[in-house]
């Protein structure tokens, strides 16, 4: 992670940095941090405790510091927490937490050729369009095809609004594809330079909508949204999907070269 991105994290709608981040220190040097970000009935905690300070009572502070914090909080029902699956000492100190529950995994693929991936070939109906307030459209479509999924949270105008601002979105890397004119999907693309000055492409979420599931939709917004990336000169192109999604999007990716890089399991404790 980035200064940057914590930066933009700071920044972002219902954030206050000085209430909801607390860091750890020995002997004057950091050695474990974390923060809580607040949706309407949810917090997401996330932490971390450098190797070295392990199994030394540090995270256990931190958990209590983050739990007293959230009992002062109104209308929150549940906390989210998670790790890695290759960080086994994340992993276990989860899973000692009271009352903390693994929930679910979502898995991270990546393409390092996504130029290999086969070109989009709309038709029989399928089409792009170009919808009269880009924004407003993500919004109605993602939080539509995303109701029947696990966990949904919709998203929020004034979140999305403010991540254009800070730089995190840009609407002009979004795509919407209809079947006979009816709006019918969405997909989100995203570019970042990473510390070694690589670009690298992100993609994700993609959506459809129920009626016109098993019609090619996605299939034809992923081929389209890694060409677009493509034709950004990334050289690489990573996106998140649910292991267990219902709508066999993990076969798809699969099947147009995505391979795991990561595995990340969701924890939750019910309040």
């Amino acid at each position: 992670m980035t200064a940057e991105a914590v930066r933009e994290g700071w920044s972002e709608p219902r954030q206050d940095r000085e209430r909801f981040h607390r860091v750890a220190e020995v002997d004057g040097t950091i050695v474990g941090s974390t923060g809580l970000w607040i949706d309407p009935t949810s917090v997401h905690l996330g932490g971390y405790v450098t190797p070295t300070h392990r199994r030394r009572g540090i995270g256990s502070a931190l958990w209590g510091w983050a739990e007293t914090t959230i009992a002062e909080l109104e209308g929150i029902d549940h906390i989210e927490l998670g790790c890695f699956r290759e960080d086994p000492d994340g992993d276990r100190f989860l899973a000692s937490l009271p009352g903390v529950e693994y929930q679910r995994s979502f898995l991270r693929m990546r393409h390092d050729a996504p130029d290999e991936v086969p070109k989009a070939s709309f038709g029989d109906g399928l089409e792009l369009y170009e919808p009269a307030d880009r924004v407003l459209e993500m919004l109605r479509l993602r939080n539509e095809t995303f109701q029947d999924h696990w966990n949904f949270v919709p998203w929020l105008e004034e979140d999305l609004r403010r991540s254009i601002e800070t730089g995190e979105n840009d609407p002009e890397l979004w795509w919407f594809a209809a079947v006979d004119g009816e709006p019918a999907g969405m997909v989100r693309n995203q570019v970042r330079t990473d510390d070694a000055g690589i670009v690298r492409g992100y993609l994700g979420p993609i959506g459809t909508r129920r009626m016109f599931r098993g019609r090619g939709v996605a299939r034809e917004l992923l081929r389209h949204a890694v060409a677009d990336l493509v034709a950004r000169n990334v050289a690489s192109v990573t996106l998140w999907v649910d292991s267990r999604n219902p709508f066999e999007a993990t076969k798809l990716y699969r099947s147009h070269g995505f391979i795991e890089r990561g595995e990340w399991r969701v924890f939750r404790k019910d309040l």
